[in-house]
């Protein structure tokens, strides 16, 4: 999303960005009509099957094990779910699905807007997108459960935009010079090809403030169901610039609607797609290598002043939304402590004969060198993780890592 956005900015203030919305879809290419197709049916998909299950709940008539066999079941044919619950009255999650997620059980969800909706309501609904407890940004769809015409509770999904847009889009666009992305209508980015712009709103991420073009641009698809933009694009290494097209359509579930964006090269052979590189912007990856070696950084870890680092670690975790946590592990292979604390280990020490799962893990740290691995956290899912070591005055003192939930 940052892509088309920061392409439209450079492109008005260079010398011309030119508009042309249209209400019909008819000129939409093709790859933007079957991904609407495959994420529309797949919503229809869900919204059968948390209807089902809320109706299987309601027939368990307060049965914790039939409750949790329908939440077991619905979790099962929906791959991109992260969990199931069953949310009562007073907005408690009495029983969740799968088990790595029984911690958040018993945990009170009624401040959240959609919950207040819902308890208010009793109707069924889609969230807008939030940080969940889970660690990553997801939406709620909720279904009411109604037993004998009393309402009792809700069965909520709590669906990752991001594994299941990828599973549907990346496939159709293998050797295809185009981007499709996705956005809410506030302006947050829910989906795009790169992971560094999920997460952030284009209405309020100081990294868009300076771009008035781009703010334009951000209402007018948000603002519009449906339509078409042209602007020029001259990037970094380009000699000319390039005419593009933005195609945009909607989805919606509960009245909830998802703009769904391509955009695509004028002339044919010419890449649609623009890279963080391309834009003068860092990936993830290598943002995190220089803030790991940054001098207070390094001098922080050498004298272990864990005010000041967990303060570095919640800066870079907040200027980066697609984020778990932040943590530093020392060279003896124990994770002192991270940002968020909920969501990281502290003087917990690692032990291959106990941790086989996390073996990967335990070799990068007594190895020493940088490594990106995928393995299982303590606490469920499998973790992204970049490990780069700290050597204050060339003595090493472990790694600091980040952790982002895999899709």
């Amino acid at each position: 999303m940052r892509k088309l956005f920061l392409l439209l900015c450079l492109a008005c203030l260079t010398g011309g960005c030119i508009k042309n919305t249209r209400t019909e879809a008819a000129s939409a290419p093709v790859a933007l009509d079957d991904a609407v197709r495959d994420i529309a049916a797949a919503f229809a998909d869900i919204e059968s099957d948390i209807g089902q299950a809320a109706a299987d709940c309601a027939a368990a008539g307060g049965d914790r094990k039939a409750i949790r066999e329908a939440l077991g079941r619905l979790h099962a044919e929906h791959t991109a779910a992260a969990d199931v619950a069953f949310i009562d009255t007073r907005g408690i999650m009495q029983v969740i699905e799968p088990a790595a997620y029984k911690k958040f059980q018993g945990a009170d969800v009624s401040g959240n807007a959609h919950n207040k909706k819902m308890l208010a309501e009793q109707k069924p609904l889609m969230s807008e997108s939030f940080k969940a407890l889970e660690g990553f940004s997801a939406v709620a769809i909720q279904y009411p459960v109604i037993d004998s015409g009393a309402f009792s509770g809700s069965v909520s999904m709590l669906l990752r935009p991001e594994s299941l847009l990828k599973a549907l889009v990346e496939p159709r666009l293998k050797g295809v010079p185009v981007d499709i992305w996705a956005m809410e209508p506030a302006g947050r980015i829910i989906y795009d090809p790169d992971a560094e712009e999920i997460g952030r709103n284009i209405f309020s991420d100081p990294l868009y403030a300076p771009f008035p073009g781009l703010i334009e641009a951000a209402r007018l698809i948000a603002g519009t169901a449906q339509g078409m933009a042209t602007y020029y694009f001259l990037g970094r290494g380009m000699t000319a610039s390039v005419k593009k097209y933005a195609y945009w359509q909607t989805v919606a579930v509960y009245g909830r609607p998802w703009r769904i964006v391509l955009t695509k090269a004028e002339k044919e052979g010419v890449n649609g797609k623009k890279t963080l590189e391309e834009l003068g912007l860092k990936s993830l990856n290598e943002a995190f290598r220089e803030f790991v070696a940054l001098d207070e950084m390094q001098e922080a870890i050498a004298r272990k002043d864990r005010k000041y680092l967990m303060a570095l670690f919640q800066e870079f975790y907040e200027n980066n939304p697609g984020l778990y946590s932040v943590q530093w592990v020392d060279e003896k292979c124990i994770t002192r402590f991270g940002y968020p604390p909920e969501n990281s280990l502290k003087n917990y020490r690692f032990d291959a004969t106990r941790d086989a799962a996390q073996s990967g893990f335990i070799t990068a740290v007594k190895k020493g060198r940088e490594s990106f691995l995928e393995e299982p956290l303590m606490e469920g899912n499998i973790g992204q993780m970049l490990l780069c070591p700290v050597t204050p005055k060339g003595k090493y003192r472990g790694m600091v890592y980040y952790v982002r939930i895999k899709p």
